[in-house]
């Protein structure tokens, strides 16, 4: 087998359908993939839907999370590489194909551990989903570039499966913001190259509301403490960044509320929001290991 899809979902019955439409409507030979979709407890009928596609569907009993079913996911498959994408997500028509075609067209004697696909949002008139889409939320290609801990966002990314073996799959006690230190063990362990294809498209729903993505902005900024912990060595978080952050946060904050109308406003506000919720969440694991 070529390649394995990893869907984890919880809740989905509104979305998996659209998604697995999208994945089983690959250009990509169907012989040559199998798509694995792991239901983390969901409550609705997301199994229902699931059911009518010939995916192999997995169910966890209690929801533990998308890296636990992610990991799940992994354990079922039978492909030389794993792509990844959301219960929410559509990926294009070309998705799979491009993928492993930029894979299989590199010409670097480096070997290539994965690659990585452009995510954009799905067209949406809510304030906040049109907020993250003029930021760029969810930019593949800038979280690659990262000087010190690049990764790859699990909506749309292919890795080989024995990189994958060999970091040992996602650490299943970071339910938010595990991707990072997923690639970080992937790559310091089975070494390689990550590749970035712009034309392997998947259509992300990005938070409507924004008590949506404060909570989302607030996981991310958790995440992101637990992982600076655990990354200390790399990076010391002191008491004075710490301030200088927060007075980042003041001026952002001074900014938003300045008058005005149109994108630009919604930007400032947007930013606003999206700093203060990641400074709440960081501070709440960093400092007091919540």
């Amino acid at each position: 087998m070529l390649l394995s899809v990893v869907i984890p979902v919880c809740n989905g019955a509104a979305t998996i359908g659209v998604c697995l439409n999208a994945v089983f409507g690959q250009q990509l030979d169907r012989s040559s993939f199998e798509v694995i979709v792991v239901d983390d407890g969901s409550a609705d009928h997301t199994t229902e839907v699931v059911s009518r596609f010939p995916a192999n569907l997995l169910r966890h009993d209690s929801n533990r999370g998308s890296t636990a079913a992610r990991n799940t996911g992994i354990r079922a498959a039978r492909g030389e590489w794993i792509a990844f994408t959301d219960g929410d997500c559509v990926p294009s028509r070309r998705w799979l194909d491009l993928l492993i075609g930029a894979a299989r067209s590199d010409a670097s004697p480096k070997e290539v551990t994965g690659v990585a696909g452009r995510i954009v949002g799905l067209p949406s008139d809510a304030p906040a989903a049109r907020f993250a889409s003029l930021t760029g939320h969810l930019d593949t290609e800038r979280q690659l570039s990262h000087p010190t801990f690049p990764y790859a966002y699990m909506s749309n990314v292919m890795y080989r499966r024995v990189a994958i073996d060999t970091a040992g799959g996602f650490d299943e006690t970071m339910r938010v913001y595990a991707t990072p230190e997923f690639h970080h063990r992937v790559m310091s362990n089975h070494g390689g190259r990550m590749l970035f294809e712009s034309r392997a498209v998947v259509l992300h729903r990005h938070p409507e509301t924004w008590s949506q993505y404060w909570r989302q902005q607030a996981g991310y900024g958790a995440g992101y403490g637990k992982f600076m912990r655990r990354h200390a060595d790399r990076f010391r978080w002191t008491a004075w960044r710490e301030i200088q952050a927060w007075g980042a946060v003041a001026s952002g904050l001074a900014v938003a509320a300045i008058p005005g109308r149109g994108d630009p406003a919604l930007v400032r506000r947007g930013l606003a929001i999206k700093r203060v919720a990641q400074r709440v969440g960081f501070d709440r694991t960093y400092w007091f290991g919540g």
